[in-house]
């Protein structure tokens, strides 16, 4: 299955689930595409003490 994500959101919880979302979908043999738009592309600069986004999955 080919999954897409879009992000245009710097909101931790949602990018959070986002990345974690994508990560799980890889694991399971999809193919995962990820846009970042809009505050989306901050990703990388969010900073959270519940939700550490930098941390996330990385693929």
């Amino acid at each position: 299955m080919k999954v897409g994500i879009i992000v245009n959101t710097s909101d931790p919880e949602t990018a959070w689930n986002a990345l974690h979302l994508g990560s799980k979908a890889l694991s399971t043999g999809n193919e995962v595409n990820m846009f970042l738009l809009g505050g989306g592309v901050e990703i990388e600069n969010i900073k959270d003490g519940a939700f550490n986004v930098g941390a996330a999955p990385k693929s």
